[in-house]
């Protein structure tokens, strides 16, 4: 059919009826219309609102003029209704004569099977009216449900049975009426779904918003964003009268086009589903590669719950696994409570000693932890520093993201969920698969839950005691795929190299990284790290270190040269002596004993600073000022006074030393804090800046006090003024002990 928009005086002369009857029915059953352009507006009327007899016929008088078979149209009526009580093969095959000559012209014409069943019901209805016809008067009623009843039997007329399936008679009388309100038997035709198939009713304008609405990136349902599709056309002034199933259908048609779908699926539900779904995916050759050639790594998150040693808590702990491709076999893994580097670097080393050798190529997770630097390398200071990967002579390739048929041990974490299944702290693979107990309202399945299991949670050596089981049972398993009925042991085990030197293992694992070192020594990790070696040094070096093992750092200088190995620095008791063991006694004379030897080291250079370039010049000053020799006695004073130490001696004195800061950090020895008690504001706040500057042991709470005052309006009207203080007090106290030296 070419047209779509009829005006009632056109739908009038078709239909054999008055312009008012057709505007009268137009407004009862609320037919789709729009104001007529042209001499004599009024409205036209769309047929996909029209009633499904009247669709029926329009469609059958377009075809009957295209094809120019009213003759043969016209001959159909009698022959149908003068056709016995059960329609033939004859008549059938007579009506498809005409309907064969009218899909030339009008491709629309539904399948035959419909007009089948148009003769069908044609039949029983010519039936129904003869057994009517002999019923007595006052007995059509129960003539009519007794017809019903003998016809859904199926014995009565089998054939039309078959086609039409059981009807009641109400549905006959419709039947009758449809025939005789339009002529023709055509219209009993179900043409639901085939009157506009192959066609759309809907715009470019309409199909444009609709798919606005359909396609954001919020997914909303279809009946919300046709609702909001409607409302934006009313808006603009566009038609929106279709229903929403017509939209839906219209969506459908649009959504099954080969053309359209991948776009359907990436923005309803993203690029992972338009890999899952749509995109072409690779095969990979097996053959071509070898045991070792390439382990995939990934994490997984267990299903399960395990006793988080570091809290005391359950938790779904992670698990790091090392696969290998060639013979899919399970190798090293750890497990923590994050995916991170730590976790990482124990699995790749437990799977380098599981394989026996080095493996070539490692394919990687798109994680962040898997890219780290502390396996990749990075750039510092435009030196090249090789990742853990590279330093093994491993190369690594890295999975494209939202694309997990790229990793084989995303499949291999699907068949895991067998032994996660098994543990009594199970939580499901998925919210859908969770287990009754966890759902709201089942407390009969918690109470047995907890008598089975008794609020048990494996610790973390008895979930790497599963995994590891589990692990062994699963390679000596026949596998499809690839394995074709082989066990991943069965492969691994001939292609498996000679051993790795763990010890040399260990060292390769190291990570690079460059640290300037400071005072407390070198920062890293959030702790200090220290050795004799780092005394006086600015500088910065190369360190290696080992994430599992962070007790120490192996130090090297700008050209590679190693130093030392920088142990952590502990820390000491703020008193130890008054209020710390024998323990924190110890380490804090051990402390001590450094820090003086380390500084009398210093004074060797501070000495030769002073004779040679301090005292001349302040002797020259003093000789300007008429004070000569003043300098120079001083410096020989303090020779005469300070004689020379005998190794010998200089343990001795570092004694002496030890034991007179021992007993100034005693209770007894606290004159000077005494002192300071007595006094308040700016005086106490003078006289703990010089205990500070001095470098004495101050208590915790003359500290607190300090910051607290730093604090204050007072500290901050006069902060030029204390600074300047700090400095002179430094100034004066590194005077004075130069001098002693």
């Amino acid at each position: 059919m070419t047209r779509e928009w009829f005006s009632a005086k056109e739908l009038a002369l078709k239909l054999t009826v008055t312009k008012r009857s057709i505007e009268r029915r137009a407004k009862d059953q609320a037919w789709q219309s729009r104001p007529r352009t042209g001499k004599g507006g009024g409205k036209e009327y769309h047929i996909s609102s029209l009633p499904m007899e009247t669709q029926v016929a329009l469609m059958k008088q377009s075809a009957e003029a295209e094809a120019n078979t009213e003759s043969e149209t016209e001959a159909l009526v009698p022959e149908i209704l003068s056709t016995p009580s059960v329609p033939t093969v004859q008549t059938i095959t007579s009506y498809n004569s005409v309907k064969s000559s009218a899909e030339k012209s009008q491709p629309n014409i539904p399948p035959a099977k419909i007009f089948d069943k148009a003769m069908a019901k044609a039949g029983l209805l010519q039936a129904y009216l003869d057994h009517l016809k002999k019923a007595p008067r006052g007995t059509k009623a129960q003539a009519r449900e007794d017809f019903a009843n003998t016809y859904n039997t199926g014995l009565l007329y089998p054939e039309t049975f078959a086609k039409l399936g059981k009807t009641s008679w109400k549905s006959i009388e419709r039947w009758k009426k449809t025939i005789a309100t339009t002529g023709d038997a055509l219209n009993l035709a179900d043409m639901r779904g085939h009157l506009l198939k192959g066609r759309t009713i809907i715009n470019h304008e309409q199909a444009a918003i609709i798919l606005g609405c359909v396609l954001s990136p919020n997914k909303p349902k279809i009946s919300y964003a046709i609702r909001q599709a409607k409302m934006i056309m009313a808006a603009r002034g566009i038609e929106n009268g279709f229903a929403e199933s017509t939209y839906r259908r219209w969506l459908e048609e649009w959504k099954s086009n080969p053309k359209y779908y991948p776009t359907w699926v990436q923005m309803r539900e993203g690029d992972k589903a338009l890999n899952d779904k749509v995109s072409y995916n690779l095969e990979r050759d097996y053959s071509k590669i070898k045991v070792g050639s390439i382990l995939v790594a990934d994490g997984h998150t267990l299903n399960f719950e395990t006793l988080n040693p570091w809290t005391g808590k359950p938790k779904r702990m992670t698990l790091i696994l090392f696969y290998d491709m060639a013979s899919s076999m399970p190798l090293g893994w750890e497990i923590m409570p994050t995916e991170d580097t730590q976790a990482i670097s124990s699995a790749l080393r437990r799977a380098i000693i599981a394989l026996g050798k080095f493996p070539e190529v490692v394919y990687l997770d798109n994680g962040r932890a898997f890219k780290s630097k502390f396996f990749n390398g990075c750039e510092w200071d435009d030196q090249a520093f090789t990742g853990v990967y590279a330093q093994l002579g491993i190369r690594t390739i890295f999975a494209r993201p939202y694309h997990g048929q790229s990793k084989t041990v995303e499949r291999f974490f699907g068949t895991f969920a067998e032994l996660e299944m098994m543990m009594p702290t199970y939580v499901g693979t998925s919210i859908e698969n969770k287990p009754p107990r966890m759902h709201r309202g089942e407390k009969l399945h918690r109470q047995l839950w907890d008598k089975a299991t008794g609020g048990a949670c494996p610790t973390l050596v008895q979930t790497h005691q599963a995994i590891s089981d589990w692990f062994d049972v699963y390679a000596r398993r026949p596998q499809r795929g690839h394995l074709a009925g082989r066990a991943p042991l069965d492969l691994f085990d001939a292609g498996r190299g000679p051993g790795i030197d763990k010890v040399q293992l260990s060292l390769l694992m190291m990570a690079h990284d460059i640290r300037k070192v400071a005072q407390d020594g070198i920062r890293f990790h959030g702790q200090n790290y220290y050795h004799p070696e780092l005394y006086g040094m600015t500088t910065a070096v190369t360190i290696r270190y080992d994430l599992v093992n962070r007790n120490s750092i192996l130090v090297y200088d700008e050209k590679g040269q190693y130093l030392c190995e920088a142990s952590l620095k502990e820390k000491v008791h703020p008193a130890a002596w008054a209020l710390g063991d024998e323990a924190d006694q110890k380490l804090l004379s051990e402390q001590l004993e450094l820090k003086n030897s380390l500084d009398k080291q210093a004074r060797g250079p501070a000495r030769k600073l002073l004779e040679a370039e301090i005292l001349p010049a302040i002797d020259f000053q003093m000789k300007a000022l008429g004070l000569a020799g003043g300098a120079q006695d001083l410096g020989s004073q303090k020779d005469e006074s300070t004689p020379a130490l005998s190794g010998v001696n200089q343990a001795e004195q570092l004694e002496q030393d030890l034991a007179e800061l021992h007993e100034f950090n005693k209770p007894e020895a606290t004159d000077i804090f005494n002192e300071i008690e007595r006094l308040d504001g700016d005086e106490k706040y003078e006289k703990l800046l010089e205990v500070e500057v001095r470098g004495l042991l101050m208590p915790s709470e003359h500290k607190a006090w300090m910051r607290y005052f730093e604090q204050t309006p007072a500290y901050s009207k006069n902060l030029d003024h204390y600074e300047s203080l700090r400095g002179q007090l430094a100034v004066a106290w590194q005077c004075e002990a130069i001098a002693e030296v």
